[in-house]
C-alpha cells in the first residue's frame, strides 16, 4: 500500500522533470503544500490591498463596491497570467537533440 502512495506522490514531480526520489517524496510533497499555503496567503493579502486601494474615490456606495470588486478581479487575473508565465519559464526545458530525436529526423528524411 505504501508503495502505491509513494509512487502516486512522486508522479507529478517526475512529469515536470524535477526527479524526486522515493525517499524524498514526503519532503517534496510537504514543500509543495507549503508553497500552496504561502502563495494563497500572499495572493489574498495582495488582492485585499488592491481592493482597499480602489476604494479611494468619490463614487456612491454601490458603484464604489462594484469598482473595488472589478479592480480586485482584474488584479487576480493579472496574478494568474504572471503565475502562468513563471511556471512556463521555470519548468519547460529548452529542446535538446537526443538519439531518439536524431532517429526520427533520419526517418523523416
Amino acid at each position: 500500500m505504501n508503495d502505491v502512495i509513494v509512487r502516486d506522490t512522486v508522479k507529478p514531480f517526475k512529469w515536470v522533470g524535477i526527479g524526486v526520489t522515493n525517499e524524498n517524496a514526503g519532503a517534496a510533497s510537504g514543500l509543495v503544500n507549503v508553497a500552496h499555503q504561502l502563495g494563497g496567503s500572499l495572493g489574498l493579502g495582495i488582492l485585499v490591498v488592491v481592493f482597499a486601494a480602489a476604494g479611494t474615490g468619490t463614487l456612491e456606495h454601490r458603484q464604489l463596491l462594484a469598482h473595488q470588486i472589478a479592480t480586485a478581479i482584474t488584479g487576480g487575473g493579472v496574478m494568474l497570467v504572471l503565475a502562468l508565465v513563471l511556471v512556463v519559464a521555470l519548468t519547460i526545458r529548452p529542446w535538446t537533440a537526443t538519439s531518439v530525436d536524431l532517429h526520427v529526423c533520419e526517418c523523416l528524411a
